[in-house]
């Protein structure tokens, strides 16, 4: 029964100490439930004990995709997760492309808008020279996510550089980079 599950997420979470709920379904549903049941804990001890539980959620790059789920959960239980793509509004070159897409098409930009023109900003200015020697000699930060490329010992080209996306509960949103290799 869920007040039996609720009871069970209560009885979890500390007052002590930063709680880590590692949130692995794919299905956005489900998810939402699972973020309103930390919540409604969270909440439950508050009101019981007047200490609020310190919540961080780490789940999968799904969440990234996920419409539905009221993006208040995400500040106040600090989600993050990995992106390979994260429009920063904030950004002067996210905003520049957007008062200019909005100008052309009357519209804000897709998330395909904004790829479109990263993969055009990256690969056809080295169209007529060595596409490899360039890529591997600098770090391109675009609209949505940063690229460093390197070798791997294969010989394959890769970006190794990703991001994480922090909703933290003064209702910011931290890009986290990270390197993979």
């Amino acid at each position: 029964n869920d007040l039996t599950e609720i009871t069970i997420i209560d009885s979890l979470l500390s007052v002590e100490k930063e709680n880590l709920v590692v949130l692995l379904s794919t299905k956005e549903t489900l998810t939402e439930e699972i973020l309103a049941r930390v919540s409604s804990s969270q909440n439950t001890i508050a009101t019981q004990g007047g200490i609020t539980p310190r919540i961080h959620v780490l789940g999968s790059s799904k969440l990234s995709r996920f419409q539905n789920i009221d993006k208040e959960l995400y500040f106040k239980l600090n989600v993050t997760y990995p992106t390979n793509y994260h429009s920063d509004r904030s950004n002067d070159k996210v905003a520049k492309f957007d008062e200019q897409f909005l100008d052309k098409f009357n519209k804000l930009p897709s998330a395909y808008a904004y790829r479109g023109y990263e993969v055009a900003m990256l690969f056809i200015p080295n169209i007529k020279s060595n596409l490899t020697d360039n890529l591997l000699m600098g770090k391109y930060v675009h609209l949505q996510m940063p690229y460093r490329f390197v070798r791997t010992e294969t010989g394959k080209i890769v970006n190794n550089q990703w991001q994480l996306v922090h909703y933290k509960n003064d209702y910011t949103i931290e890009l986290l980079n990270f390197e993979t290799y």
